[in-house]
């Protein structure tokens, strides 16, 4: 779905409004929303001093001022005309440069007119409360005059200036475009000059030298990550809202792809359906859609499902043991998940699970990077959706990976942005600019510091907020030490008094960042102490400017070319130097097949900002190693570069199939094997022997099938170049029937031994019969899977050792070593114990041993039933998951 034009959505938001507004979260709650600005607010900022201001941006293209919880009378600044302010253009973006306090630079992201958009630098006058001084940044950026303007923009951790705009409402730059800066995410100095290490650089002509991300279809929002430095970009999407974390050259995929992004694209790290729930279908019960061991959910659909870590699913008519809320932990396939869930070990199946609807127009976030928050909700991304007013929660573990996403507030009629102010507390902007402040409620009492991860320029200074987040018994004095970085050092309020009276205002630490010699940025750490109370600490980045003077840039790094190809290294200078300089570019180390040329370069003050080239050749020799080298680049008084040169050899090697063969399947079920080779030149793949129905892709190596027939079927492939060689690989693919599986072939790659004869998977007695696995103690005892009756009797597994031995029930020779299965029974060489034999407590096999049909007890799960082709793998990996927890 396209998202309403911002004017309609904005007077529909003024009914949406009257609605009662709640935040969902019980440890919150909210103030009651300011004043409008009685004009489209597009977005809102908590200005980085110790003024106290949040900016609110118009449409209009003036910046409001809260403070002190009151709308000012005067803006801040109103952008000269023309605003073009036509469907979702106007005044749509605002960034404030890492060095702020010392240089007061505020970035606008400003439609000019109904083809031209512009990024325009103010200079803030504390004292005056006004911008002066505009200076145009970023000009000819493209828009349409109408909808997917884009208006994300922040600066990074390396000091650039990020933005991004849309598809233009009519898929303007998408897919492969490089042209083009629509659907893109852009990347320039702060002085709007455009940097030669850009991944598409090429100079003049051809490509948009600022290109950083492509496949964007409406980025309105981005911001970047505190603790981590990286991009978040929020997407209004066609069928889906996606949220990205896009690195250097990366490419979303659209209008190829939403959600669905093949290898090779940028998927989202979040995602929701565009006002919609999606839904899909668990597996049956007599295919163990569900399976849970020590209170961890195995869940397999029955169609494909792109979900993503921490989404949060909720399962009917799966039974009550089952039904519920779920949050995805781990993808194990398209159609196999884990999630947590308590409970009795069990299996079960059918049922729907359903996407968790936020809404359909995904807008502005935050991350809550404040110590005033209890430490479940610290590092958590708030997020708003305009169609419905929903807040939502996304929390993340400390490796930066999602583990739920949840709604936090409604009713916020049709929400735009969101910010953290240094008061710690949570700030949301509502269409018709009322701005609702969200705040803990019964939180301990402990040092509220905001940020807890600060960036500031070389050179500069910045504040970190603090204050009580309980009422003291008496005064509390806070001392502040840095730590770290020997840049890094307190200019202000190092010792801090907070009273009964003041503990809820925030008071300041300054801190400054000191200019150094080198071209990488530093990390301090301020320590917050209190007598009785919990240190606090703040990592403060201080972002190296060298690339901002006169300092040479060498593109791109590392350089990779070909064994007897040339490649080129661009150097030049940020900013003219003073001088003439002349560089030394030499290798300084790895192979001497690789040579440079010229030796010098000589820059005038004239054309120092002009890229010169060097010219890298990799020499053609007769070995099959890939040559490297380091190139170095140097001149006086300047911050030298190194370069990693990665070539690629050109000695033709025979194939070599390096991936193990997918054994197992079940009749209707999908059969997929990705076959992987290595080789120069890339192999392809061909099938020598195969079945009805069976289709190998020639590129890609993807065997495909869906059984018919249940049995044992054979399979051989073949991985061929130009080298002279190939290499097969010959396997039997067991194949259950619907409702059961077959016993899995011994090795892959085939021969006489493999996987057993043609009824591997047992008969009613394969695995144990009654007693599948040894009874009531199987898993479970030293002997697991072995004894007089664990892994069946003396045809059960295939023969007297089958599901036995010392080794059983897990070692690697359970199930009686290569050849295990060997009989008519028992099927796989995992049969009678794998690596997860003894996996389910009833059953002394793991999820493909013995297989045996319905109603049966062998050797497997508890309910008898062997498992679907999906969950064969999946079962497998859940019964180690088991293994490991104590």
């Amino acid at each position: 779905m396209r998202p309403l034009p911002l004017v309609f959505v904005f007077v529909c938001s003024l009914v949406a409004l009257a609605a009662s507004a709640a935040t969902l979260d019980p440890a919150f709650d909210e103030s009651p929303a300011t004043n409008g600005i009685n004009d489209a607010a597009t977005g809102l900022a908590w200005v980085p001093d110790t003024t106290g201001r949040l900016f609110v941006l118009a449409k209009s293209g003036q910046v409001r001022v809260v403070q002190n919880g009151a709308l000012l009378s005067n803006p801040w600044v109103t952008e000269p005309s023309p605003v073009y302010t036509n469907s979702e253009c106007g005044l749509i973006g605002i960034a404030f440069d890492p060095g702020f306090l010392t240089n007061r630079y505020v970035y606008l992201f400003i439609t000019k007119t109904s083809s031209e958009q512009r990024i325009v630098r103010y200079t803030d006058v504390p004292s005056m409360n006004i911008g002066n001084n505009r200076t145009e940044i970023v000009v000819n950026l493209p828009t349409n005059g109408a909808n997917h303007d884009g208006g994300g923009i922040f600066i990074g951790p390396d000091g650039k200036l990020y933005w991004a705009i849309g598809d233009l409402g009519g898929g303007v730059g998408v897919n492969a475009d490089l042209v083009s800066l629509a659907s893109k995410m852009g990347r320039a100095r702060r002085n709007g000059t455009i940097p030669i290490d850009n991944p598409f650089w090429d100079g003049p002509g051809g490509n948009a030298d600022a290109i950083w991300v492509r496949g964007l279809r409406n980025p309105f929002t981005m911001t970047m990550q505190p603790s981590t430095g990286l991009p978040w970009l929020n997407v209004v999407g066609d069928s889906f809202e996606q949220i990205f974390v896009p690195s250097r050259g990366d490419n979303a995929g659209y209008n190829n792809y939403e959600v669905s992004q093949p290898a090779g694209f940028l998927r989202p790290k979040l995602w929701y359906g565009t006002n919609s729930s999606q839904t899909r279908n668990v597996v049956a019960p007599a295919s163990n859609g569900l399976i849970r061991v020590n209170n961890t959910l195995l869940v397999t659909t029955t169609n494909d499902q792109q979900y993503h870590v921490g989404q949060r699913l909720t399962l009917t008519g799966a039974g009550a043991s089952f039904n519920g809320t779920l949050y995805v932990q781990q993808r194990l396939s398209a159609r196999v998940f884990i999630a947590a869930q308590n409970g009795p070990d069990a299996t079960s199946g059918g049922g729907q699970l359903a996407t968790l609807n936020i809404g359909g127009c995904l807008t502005g976030g935050a991350f809550y990077d404040s110590s005033r928050v209890p430490a479940a909700y610290r590092g958590n991304f708030f997020f708003g959706d305009c169609n419905t007013g929903n807040v939502a929660r996304a929390q993340l573990s400390a490796g930066n990976v999602i583990t739920a996403t949840d709604l936090f507030a409604n009713g916020q009629g049709a929400g735009i942005d969101t910010d953290v102010g240094l008061d710690g507390d949570l700030y949301h902007v509502r269409g018709g600019g009322q701005v609702v402040r969200f705040f803990p409620v019964g939180t301990a009492q402990g040092l509220g510091v905001t940020p807890l991860n600060k960036w500031i320029l070389e050179g500069t200074s910045g504040v970190v907020g603090v204050r009580l987040n309980a009422m003291p018994a008496g005064d509390v004095t806070v001392n502040v030490a840095a730590s770290g970085s020997g840049s890094l050092s307190i200019t202000g309020g190092a010792t801090l008094t907070f009273t009964t009276a003041n503990w809820a205002s925030p008071q300041y630490v300054t801190v400054a960042g000191a200019a150094d010699a080198d071209d990488t940025n530093d990390v301090g750490t301020l320590t917050f102490s209190a007598a009785g109370f919990a240190d606090v600490a703040s990592t403060v980045n201080i972002i190296d400017t060298a690339d901002d003077g006169p300092q040479f840039v060498v593109a791109p790094s590392p350089l990779t070319i070909a064994e007897g190809a040339t490649g080129q290294l661009r150097i030049a200078f940020a900013q003219a130097p003073a001088a003439n300089v002349t560089l030394n570019i030499a290798r300084l180390s790895g192979d001497t097949d690789i040579t440079v040329m010229p030796a010098q370069l000589t820059f005038t003050t004239a054309n120092a900002t002009t890229p010169q080239f060097v010219t890298v050749t990799a020499a053609s020799d007769a070995d099959f190693d890939a040559d490297t080298a380091v190139i170095a680049v140097t001149g006086p008084g300047l911050i030298g570069k190194q370069v990693e040169v990665r070539v690629t050899d050109d000695e033709a090697t025979v194939p070599v199939i390096t991936s193990t063969a997918v054994t197992t399947a079940q009749v209707g079920m999908p059969y997929t094997y990705d076959v992987d080779a290595t080789g120069n030149p890339a192999p392809t793949f061909q099938l020598d022997v195969f079945q009805a129905g069976m289709a190998i892709a020639p590129g890609t190596g993807v065997i495909s099938w869906t059984p018919a027939v249940p049995g044992q079927h054979a399979v051989a492939v073949r991985a061929v170049n130009a080298a002279g060689a190939s290499a097969p690989q010959a396997f039997f693919v067991n194949v259950g029937a619907a409702g059961g599986a077959g016993g899995g072939s011994g090795t892959a790659g085939g021969g006489a031994t493999a996987g057993g004869a043609g009824t591997a998977g047992g008969g009613n007695t394969a695995g144990g019969g009654a007693t599948a696995g040894g009874g009531a103690t199987a898993g479970g005892a030293a002997t697991a899977g072995g004894g007089a009756n664990a892994g069946g009797g003396a045809n059960a597994g295939g023969g007297a050792n089958a599901g036995g031995g010392a080794n059983a029930g897990g070692g690697a020779n359970a199930g009686g070593g290569a050849t295990a299965g060997g009989g008519e029974a028992g099927g796989s060489a995992t049969a009678g114990g794998s690596a997860t034999a003894g996996g389910v407590a009833t059953a002394g096999g793991s999820g493909t041993a013995g297989g045996g049909g319905a109603g049966q007890v062998s050797g497997g799960c508890s309910c008898g039933v062997g498992l679907g082709g999906e969950s064969l793998l999946a079962f497998a990996l859940l019964a180690l998951i088991r293994r490991r927890r104590p």
